[in-house]
């Protein structure tokens, strides 16, 4: 799924927090946006997923128009968002967080295997609640309750944070594994640069809700570089 940004703008009320920003992400194209925080990277997915109703600008999906759209529209076109914040249903058990809104997609046997043998806490805890779970554990939970509804564009924000560094290798696994085998489109909000490195070709830097510079993973010391546009 190939998503176009064009001149997009949105805010809370009189504020404007994403201000006039362009991005391509090619089908099957991995992009990582990176930034200090308060710099409107959640809110430019939030745009993206319809949350934020102050948009001007443009946002498309396989030429598709998305502004104006409600969230629940945009995701049944074979969207996927795991939020920055853990964003589970606390009353109901794993096991329902995971398959509940799966009544008309059954999940691929191959990626469930491979999504439980990562993630073994999660197999062991089907029938407990998640509420339940460490932050760490409920980031996990979002990204194979994603995973599982076989997304075409998967939106990760912050996916890292809370996670340990086993776990971290871990959703780094995951998610090379899956996009070798699907047409997965990825756009991910990260400030963990060696996970962005891993997994995207292309990492934009964001800066009070504009994009300020772009580097390559191939690039000669772009890690350097990239810390360099994080630093205080």
């Amino acid at each position: 799924m190939r998503l176009d940004i064009t001149g997009l703008r949105s805010g809370y009320g009189a504020g404007t927090v994403v201000n006039g920003v362009d991005l391509t992400v090619a089908d099957q194209e991995v992009v990582a946006v990176v930034g200090r925080n308060g710099m409107g990277k959640s809110s430019l997915v939030k745009t993206i997923l319809g949350y934020l109703p102050d948009v001007q600008g443009s946002v498309e999906l396989d030429g598709a128009q998305q502004c104006g759209l409600r969230t629940h529209t945009i995701t049944r076109r074979g969207v996927a968002y795991a939020p920055q914040e853990a964003a589970v249903f606390a009353g109901l058990t794993v096991r329902d967080n995971l398959y509940g809104g799966l009544r008309r997609h059954k999940p691929d046997a191959r990626t469930t295997e491979r999504l439980f043998d990562a993630f073994p806490v999660l197999a062991a805890r089907l029938d407990q609640k998640a509420g339940t779970l460490s932050g760490g554990e409920q980031k996990v939970l979002l990204l194979t309750r994603c995973l599982l509804r076989d997304p075409r564009l998967l939106v990760l924000d912050e996916i890292s944070a809370g996670l340990q560094p086993s776990m971290v290798n871990a959703v780094t696994d995951v998610l090379l594994a899956i996009r070798a085998e699907r047409r997965l489109t990825v756009l991910m909000v990260e400030q963990n640069i060696d996970l962005c490195l891993s997994l995207a070709r292309r990492i934009v830097v964001m800066k009070a809700g504009r994009f300020i510079a772009e580097a390559f993973r191939d690039t000669p010391d772009v890690r350097t570089t990239l810390l360099g546009h994080l630093a205080p």
